[in-house]
């Protein structure tokens, strides 16, 4: 039983206090490593008796408290409180521990210890603590030594009771700030010793070395403390280098100048960064060795208000880390910079090798980024701190002839950029006008201002104002604009939107006018006020040079409001309301000023009525961007150049022009479109393209015949081209009949397809007339390049066919030849019948001139008269074509009594040969008679054959007539569009047919009797001849021969040795009847129906 007490007596004394006991300190010396041993136990500190007392304990206090070792002979005795707690006697230590914790004790709480006196002991370390950074403020350090820093404490368990137990040992005062930062010190602990601190009760604490817990490599960032008794202080200069300067210091967060102050300026340079002293004109004003400047960069250039920050320290420039960067420390840049407050402020992402000022923290009223906690050493960081200020925001409104009207613009970093129309609100509208102290916004703006749209690029944000923001950059937000990829930029016209003007009689000269709104004003032509100088201003101002003579009119009446400013200008302005205000003279309102410049300005269309706007000014013309053009312009333009009223769209430019001009202004005074105020375009680009304009007198139309003028393809000559028509432009009957005005064939019959080959791509698209006009130039038209069904189109009116000589000669159509392309002897016939000159001898060919075009035509069955053919222009590659009629052949005799019978073919007498037959026994007399009545005999059978073959033949083709339905004929000669047509009228008989009845005479005369005093005149009654051709009498309407005798002959060419000789010639007379023809029952014939397209055609002169 004694046994087993005595060993838990024996157990508990050997207890390890490590179980109780928490940390181990000295106290009560001159330092940390001195005085008598405490420890820390149950919330509270207690004292370590000495009743077992050896130098292996001592060894291990010193160890334990980093101390290093106990000094030779330097332990001693010290009273202690009699009340106090003694936690700890009768401690066994090997002297190997490492903490007196470690070793071996024979009891706790001990309360047998009745010493009044405990052991002290002196290490051998000499603790000293220091702030890196300046006095009372910086990162914890530590020495051994007393001299060498040789590390720092961690961040790890430093917090405010620590930290005013360390100001407090460096009679700093308290803690102010615990900095989170590493403002003091080089970045990083590479190579550095770091203590780790654990303090416990730190008010019975005298020193921050007794909360030492261990050394360690996994320490983030040192401790870092700003004590009350350290002094913070700025330079407030000029700017231009923040380390010159008036001193301040801060107190509670406010800068005032130092004052009765003893410290060294070398100091307050060094705690500033800023080198050392080297001007120091008193207590207040300090100048230091470095030169330091907060600058802002864009794209490597310094820029104002805006920008990456740098610092440039002496002559090396290092980008701001943006680790810490708020709107406060962006708000100081602005600050420092005068740039107003901050609009924007962003970390950006960039690698910088060297960059400084990193874990930033500003009170937001130090005079420059500068004087702000930061780390102020070169360092590498991964982002870069942007900022941009009030004052770089800016507004506005762009290419207008005055300030207070135009494309709002907005600068933002550095650019003026367009803003987007979609995300706009009069909210917006007017502060801008307000901005720019031009009133409010002008609702009812003249809708004929069109300011240009510009070419920058779109404001990337959007901007929102409130109703009471005075100024832009208020409304800036961060916001960004994604409302439209297809942006229109806004515009505006302001309240006190003003021009000046000149009425007078051209673009430069005349009474200097000023319109705001619907108000007109006259600038005062007062001697004093109105000088040289003013009036080269206002010819600027018209972009008309200067002025050549300037005067004054009377306003004696004061009927004219006379301008309320008056202005002197200096410095060539550009504008009179850049010039400088002056008071008014008492004679402001009597006069009117009045000026004539040096220059000239001319606006006109490139191609006379049609083309781009081409404006010049002196020597250098040029066009206008089309975003601003109007078509009220156009009509200004149009009737200026007298090229009619009506305004047609163009298909396209001419050719590319370069605009010189962004817009043009007219005021409700402008006259003469040149009396406009321009605003030149120096990008010499728009938006879309140069303005152009079609007026209406530079249309024309054409019939690309195909019979005719009168019918074939329509043609509009439009932007100088001639252009073929799309059947939907032609669909409304008041087009048609307007081109067959124009070309005086009367009314429209009707739309048929384009005939002939077809070029280019471009068409005709739409023609729209108002009603009553009569011609295509006041019409609507446009075209445009899409594939459609083009027309043709037919009008009431014939063409001119023409036989010269006449009834033998050439063939023309509207005085142009034919080509004998598919032309034949029917051809011929359809010429000699047209012309009254009976049936076609035949047809030879002249060559063409291989320039000109000529007519080719195709005649179908039903075709009457050659001008119902088909027919189209194009060059001739065989000849033209030349008809001898049966009218023009004339006999005569070589003798008035007789002679040679000779024969006039194409404008040649020739003789007519014959054989002499062999000598006959039979009388002459008889013979001659016989022949005669066989010759009457023979031509009394053929009459009657032909009348019976044409009563036949009428009856067939009335028939044949009624039932042919359209048909398509096609040229062989050529690949050309079918044009098909309708019998309407007569088809004419078969070749040579006699239309008329034939009387002949039966009394043979013989050839004595017949009269021969009119051989040398033309024939009466023409002597006939017989030849291998039968001959007939032909008879048409409106058909006038003076002989009423016809007769076809052979060529002359031919033989004639089949004309039997006779003593006696029978004479047969065919008289032709104008009357109208009977049929052989005594009814009326009816007309024949020809084929044509679609209606029935009326020949001129007949009912329908």
């Amino acid at each position: 039983m004694w046994f087993l007490l005595l060993l838990v007596l024996f157990n508990a004394l050997v207890e390890p206090l490590k179980v109780h006991a928490k940390k181990v300190i000295l106290q009560g010396g001159k330092g940390p490593c001195e005085g008598h041993i405490k420890v820390f136990h149950n919330n509270d500190w207690g004292y370590v008796g000495d009743t077992i007392w050896n130098n292996s304990i001592e060894e291990v206090v010193c160890r334990s408290t980093h101390c290093g070792k106990p000094e030779t002979n330097s332990s001693g005795f010290e009273g202690r409180p009699t009340d106090s707690n003694v936690w700890l006697n009768e401690v066994r230590c090997k002297g190997n521990e490492n903490d007196l914790l470690k070793c071996d004790y024979p009891g706790w709480d001990l309360k047998n210890f009745r010493d009044d006196f405990v052991r002290t002991i002196k290490c051998s370390n000499k603790i000293k603590l220091s702030l890196e950074g300046y006095k009372c403020a910086g990162a914890v350090r530590y020495s051994t030594d007393n001299e060498t820093d040789q590390g720092y404490f961690c961040e790890d368990n430093f917090g405010e009771a620590e930290a005013d137990l360390l100001c407090s040992s460096l009679k700093c005062g308290k803690s102010k700030k615990i900095n989170k930062y590493e403002w003091f010190g080089g970045k990083g602990l590479v190579n550095q010793k770091m203590m780790k601190i654990k303090c416990y009760n730190t008010t019975l604490l005298t020193h921050l070395w007794q909360c030492v817990d261990e050394e360690t490599s996994d320490c983030k960032k040192p401790a870092s403390v700003i004590c009350t008794g350290s002094k913070r202080v700025q330079l407030k200069g000029s700017g231009s280098n923040v380390c010159s300067g008036r001193l301040e210091k801060e107190e509670n967060e406010t800068w005032t100048p130092v004052k009765n102050e003893t410290t060294s300026p070398h100091v307050w340079c060094q705690q500033m960064h800023c080198g050392t002293s080297v001007v120091s004109e008193n207590e207040v004003n300090v100048t230091c060795s470095d030169n330091v400047t907060v600058v802002l960069m864009d794209n490597n250039k310094e820029s104002k208000c805006y920008g990456a920050v740098h610092v440039k320290v002496n002559s090396m420039r290092y980008p701001v880390c943006a680790s810490t960067w708020t709107k406060k420390e962006a708000q100081v840049v602005c600050s420092e910079k005068n740039c107003g407050s901050v609009v924007a402020y962003e970390t950006k992402k960039g690698n910088a090798k060297q960059g400084i000022m990193d874990y930033m923290e500003c009170l937001g009223s130090e005079s420059s980024l500068w004087h702000c906690f930061g780390q102020h050493k070169p360092f590498e960081c991964d982002t870069k701190a942007y900022v941009v200020c009030s004052d770089s925001i800016n507004v506005r409104l762009a290419d207008s002839p005055g300030r207070c009207a135009g494309r709002v613009e907005i600068q933002h970093e550095g650019k003026w950029q367009r803003v987007n129309e979609k995300a706009w609100d009069d909210t917006n509208s007017k502060v801008v006008c307000n901005h720019l102290k031009c009133g409010n916004e002008r609702r009812n703006s003249n809708p004929e201002d069109k300011y240009s749209q510009g070419s920058s690029g779109f404001l990337p944000v959007t901007v929102k104002c409130r109703p009471n923001a005075l100024h832009i950059s208020e409304c800036m937000t961060n916001n960004l604009d994604t409302v439209a990829k297809e942006k229109e930029a806004v515009r505006i016209t302001c309240e006190k939107h003003k021009v000046v003007f000149l009425d007078g009689v051209n673009s430069c000269s005349g009474m200097v006018g000023i319109e705001q709104g619907n108000e007109t004003f006259w600038l005062s032509g007062s001697s004093e006020t109105w000088t040289q100088e003013q009036a080269d201003t206002v010819c600027r101002q018209m972009h008309c040079n200067k002025a050549f003579n300037f005067s004054f009119t009377s306003n004696a009446d004061m009927k004219k409001r006379v301008w309320n400013e008056s202005y002197s200008c200096s410095s060539n302005p550009t504008s009179l309301f850049e010039c400088k205000n002056t008071a008014k003279p008492l004679n402001h309102s009597d006069t009117i000023a009045t000026v004539i410049c040096k220059g000239n300005i001319k606006v006109d269309l490139t191609q006379k009525c049609w083309g781009n706007v081409n404006i010049c000014m002196g020597e250098e013309c040029g066009g206008v961007c089309d975003d601003t053009w109007t078509e009220k312009k156009s009509e200004m333009l149009c009737e200026h150049l007298k090229c009619g009223h009506a305004i047609l769209h163009a298909k396209s430019p001419p050719q590319e022009s370069k605009a010189s001009f962004k817009s043009m202004h007219a005021t409700k005074h402008t006259k003469d479109i040149s009396q406009c105020n321009f605003i030149k375009n120096d990008e010499k680009t728009c938006k879309g393209k140069a303005a152009s304009v079609v007026c209406s007198e530079s249309v024309d139309t054409r019939m690309n015949a195909i019979r005719d003028k009168c019918c074939g393809n329509v043609e509009v000559f439009y932007e100088s081209q001639w252009l073929p028509v799309c059947k939907e432009a032609l669909e409304d009957n008041e087009s048609k009949n307007i081109i067959c005005g124009e070309w005086n064939c009367g009314q429209a019959v009707e739309m048929h397809d384009f005939f002939g080959p077809k070029h280019g791509s471009s068409s005709i698209s739409g023609i729209k007339c108002p009603s009553g006009v009569k011609s295509l130039k006041e019409c609507n038209i446009t075209s445009n390049k899409t594939p459609c069904n083009l027309a043709g189109l037919e009008c009431s009116h014939e063409p001119k066919i023409t036989l010269y000589p006449k009834c033998g000669g050439e063939v023309k159509i509207n005085n142009i030849g034919v080509c004998n392309t598919s032309w034949n002897i029917d051809y011929s016939d359809l010429v000699c019948l047209e012309m009254g000159c009976t049936k076609a001898v035949g047809h030879f060919y002249t060559d063409p001139d291989s320039k000109m075009e000529y007519h080719h035509v195709r005649c179908e069955k039903y075709h009457s008269k050659l001008g119902q053919c088909k027919r189209f222009k194009a060059k001739c590659h065989g000849s033209l074509v030349s008809v001898y009629c049966v009218s023009k052949v004339e006999f005569r005799t070589t003798e008035k009594f007789g002679g040679k019978i000779q024969v006039n073919y194409r404008n040649e007498w020739e003789n007519v040969w014959y054989t002499k037959p062999e000598e006959q026994t039979t009388p002459i007399v008889p013979v001659i008679l016989g022949v005669g009545f066989l010759l009457v005999l023979v031509v009394a059978t053929i009459v009657f054959m032909q009348i019976r073959k044409v009563r036949k033949d009428k009856r067939a083709r009335n028939v044949t007539s009624r039932m042919m339905s359209r048909k398509e004929v096609e040229f062989e000669s050529g690949d050309y569009e079918d044009v098909n047509s309708k019998a309407n009228e007569m088809e004419d008989l078969s070749r040579f047919r006699p239309e008329a009845e034939i009387i002949t005479e039966s009394d043979a005369q013989s050839t004595p009797s017949l009269p021969y005093d009119d051989v040398d005149e033309p024939l009466v009654e023409a002597r006939s001849l017989t030849s291998q051709a039968a001959f007939a009498v032909v008879s048409g309407d409106n058909l006038n021969f003076e002989d009423q005798v016809a007769y076809e002959v052979d060529d002359p060419r031919e033989s004639y040795d089949d004309i039997d000789y006779s003593p006696q010639i029978t004479q047969t007379k065919a008289e032709v009847h104008d009357g109208p023809r009977t049929t052989p029952g005594g009814v009326p014939a009816e007309p024949a129906r020809l084929l044509k397209w679609e209606e029935d055609y009326l020949e001129p002169g007949q009912n329908g």
